[in-house]
């Protein structure tokens, strides 16, 4: 049979119509066979002889469920798909490259502790050793310098004179003069020795020759040490030690040596000095002598000048005869000061005598002679010292020592190979270390960026976990609705729609 609402062809026992839903006369049939057999009677109207119209708003509510469920479940796949990317999201390494970099190069910091230990270690046995062979290069150097002084010193040819007229010696040298000079002129232990003399003598006596002597007073010129030295001594330390024997001028020297005191001067002035005594040389009281004696000793004085023996010889009597401390002679600390300090200056360090003591002896310049102890450097030793003090000195006489042979110069130039070689690994060694410091100092900014990371990441699983649950949530609800949705969709399928009769 035909549907009543579509039209198409059914099975006759059909209750609905498969194709609309829409229920069939053969169902109305069925109900009315049923009635009758129960014996039940219904008025036959026109709306039982025609088979009831299907209400429209049951298909518009099953199709307004059946979009709903439609609309709830693409919300719940694209919910779910969402929710899916979270969650792979959430198991997906959070920034693996940066960490990875972070840590390597937190791991290479780490690693450079040690490093920069042992290159510590390195610098260290590096600085002891360049420490040492410096130490053996001064001493080769020493060595050689100390083997070409020898050198030069001995050789025939080597120019003492020359050497001594450098400037810082030569300065020195007519410093050491001046200095004598002055101690000279402030000897007041002398003056009273000598002048008181020469001005009794030059009184009583026309000799000329006593009062030549007194240029030792009178004359300034003559007592500048340079002019001093160019005229009546000598600027030469060679012949300085020619003349005197050893660079310790004594104050006895200055009266022998330096001032060419005639000997007799001295000897008379001593014999005055122990008989009679200054200020009053007149006054001299000489056992057994009679007024005529004193009178032959002042008219006499220049007629002694080439005498052998001193003129108390002549009465028998001896220089240790005399009450008197020869020390007292001259004022000898002060030549002896002006000794050291000159040794001082040119060759520090060298032997020298100790200050000289004087004795009576007639067998000596003015009847007493002065006694050294110790001894004193060499004038080899005084070269040698002094160029090693001031290298400068030989420039000035055109020596280069560099260009000198010797027997250290391999060893010398060993030495300073291995210090370039030092030289060149601790610059290495330091551009190192400095590359380690700074890979050092840059370790807590590197774990504070990674600790900055694992917070970010952290924050990143925090939004995350939010995120997966709130689309959980709705994922949940869409599904409830949609689920809702079919099965309100199902259910108005499956309703018959009630007929009504009029």
């Amino acid at each position: 049979m035909l549907c009543p609402n579509c039209g198409k062809n059914i099975s006759e026992n059909a209750l609905f119509c498969r194709y609309c839903g829409v229920p069939t006369t053969a169902g109305d049939a069925q109900a009315t066979a049923r009635k009758a057999a129960a014996g039940t009677k219904e008025p036959v109207t026109e709306s039982a002889a025609k088979p009831m119209p299907v209400k429209k708003k049951h298909v518009r509510r099953a199709l307004v469920f059946l979009l709903l469920f439609f609309v709830f479940a693409g919300g719940l796949a694209v919910s779910g798909r969402f929710a899916f990317r979270v969650w792979q999201e959430y198991h997906a390494p959070y920034q693996t490259a940066a960490f990875t970099a972070l840590d390597e190069e937190i791991a290479k910091r780490e690693d450079c502790a040690g490093e920069a230990a042992q290159l510590e270690a390195r610098l260290t046995e590096n600085t002891r050793e360049a420490r040492e062979l410096e130490a053996e290069l001064a001493r080769y150097r020493s060595l050689r310098e100390d083997e070409l002084l020898e050198t030069m010193t001995d050789s025939a040819e080597f120019d003492y004179d020359a050497l001594f007229e450098t400037e810082f010696f030569h300065s020195a040298y007519i410093q050491y003069i001046d200095d004598l000079l002055h101690a000279f002129q402030q000897d007041v232990l002398t003056d009273s020795w000598l002048y008181s003399y020469y001005d009794y003598a030059a009184d009583r006596s026309t000799d000329t020759r006593l009062r030549q002597d007194l240029w030792i007073y009178d004359s300034d010129t003559l007592l500048d040490p340079a002019y001093f030295c160019r005229i009546a001594y000598t600027a030469s330390l060679s012949g300085h030690f020619t003349r005197n024997d050893h660079l310790y001028v004594t104050g006895l020297d200055m009266l022998n040596t330096l001032f060419n005191i005639p000997g007799y001067v001295l000897d008379n002035a001593v014999f005055v000095k122990a008989y009679g005594g200054s200020p009053s040389p007149w006054e001299m009281e000489v056992p057994g002598w009679r007024p005529q004696d004193y009178n032959d000793f002042w008219e006499s004085a220049g007629s002694s000048a080439d005498s052998s023996s001193a003129i108390w010889e002549k009465s028998g009597l001896s220089a240790v005869d005399f009450d008197i401390d020869w020390n007292q002679l001259v004022d000898e600390e002060a030549y002896y000061r002006a000794y050291i300090t000159f040794m001082d200056t040119i060759a520090p360090g060298l032997n020298r005598y100790a200050m000289a003591q004087y004795t009576p002896d007639d067998d000596y310049y003015g009847g007493v002679r002065y006694e050294l102890q110790g001894s004193e450097a060499s004038l080899k030793e005084i070269a040698a010292a002094y160029i090693a003090g001031h290298p400068e000195c030989l420039s000035e006489l055109g020596i280069n020592t560099e260009s000198l042979p010797s027997s250290f110069d391999d060893q010398i130039a060993g030495v300073k190979l291995r210090l370039e070689e030092l030289a060149e690994a601790e610059a290495e060694l330091t551009m190192q270390q400095n590359e380690m410091t700074w890979l050092l100092d840059g370790k807590p900014l590197l774990q504070q960026q990674r600790e900055t990371l694992l917070t970010m990441e952290r924050h990143h699983r925090t939004l995350l976990t939010r995120s997966l649950l709130t689309f959980s949530l709705i994922c949940l609800f869409l599904l409830i609705l949609a689920l809702a949705s079919f099965r309100l969709f199902i259910r108005t399928l499956t309703k018959a729609p009630g007929s009504r009769s009029r």
